[in-house]
């Protein structure tokens, strides 16, 4: 997962950060009609686009067969 700045390319569901201090807050996001919705209500700092757990399922289901 690589952490980005700016504005996605695609719509969807995004892990989202915000700096307070020296740490930082998550949560997930969504990218939607060039704005982000947060409970935050805020642009977040940076973002990392994430999969669902369908297609992480389906990753590790494939790694698996691979594997064997």
């Amino acid at each position: 997962m690589m952490w980005q700045t700016g504005q996605p390319n695609e719509e969807g569901w995004y892990l989202c950060a915000w700096r307070m201090g020296s740490f930082f807050v998550y949560e997930v996001g969504r990218w939607e009609d060039k704005n982000w919705k947060t409970q935050l209500g805020e642009t977040p700092d940076t973002w990392a686009q994430i999969d669902s757990p369908t297609k992480q399922n389906e990753t590790l289901d494939n790694l698996y067969k691979y594997a064997q």
